[in-house]
């Protein structure tokens, strides 16, 4: 039992409570309604982006880089990114380089000389 019980200002709430109970914002006053609104409005996040920017991948990581990251709290993806894009801004890496993975600007170029030789 609640050490609460006999407080007048934290009555125990009873089934009779529970059936007077309306579901819904309708029975909520206005300006609460407005409040919780706005609230709900306020966290729904970004939303959609209208031209994404960056891509979903699915990535493999050691579980103490994942936990490493997600103990520094919200943000964590977009930190791990920040620490690739350095990484990668840095020097170019030799190995993915002569796999055959192209840069934007030689794909660029590849598509120009294509479609040019399409015109011929």
């Amino acid at each position: 039992m609640s050490k609460h019980t006999n407080d007048p200002d934290n009555p125990e709430l009873g089934s009779d409570f529970f059936a007077r109970a309306q579901r819904g914002l309708e029975h909520v006053p206005g300006p609460m309604r407005t409040a919780l609104l706005d609230e709900q409005t306020r966290r729904r996040g970004r939303g959609p982006q209208r031209t994404p920017t960056k891509k979903l991948v699915s990535l493999r990581l050691d579980p103490d880089v994942v936990t490493a990251y997600r103990n520094t709290g919200r943000g964590w993806q977009g930190r791990i990114n920040a620490v690739l894009k350095r990484a990668v801004r840095m020097k170019p890496i030799p190995h993915i380089v002569s796999a055959g993975v192209e840069t934007a600007a030689s794909a660029g170029r590849r598509l120009s000389a294509k479609k040019a030789s399409k015109k011929r």
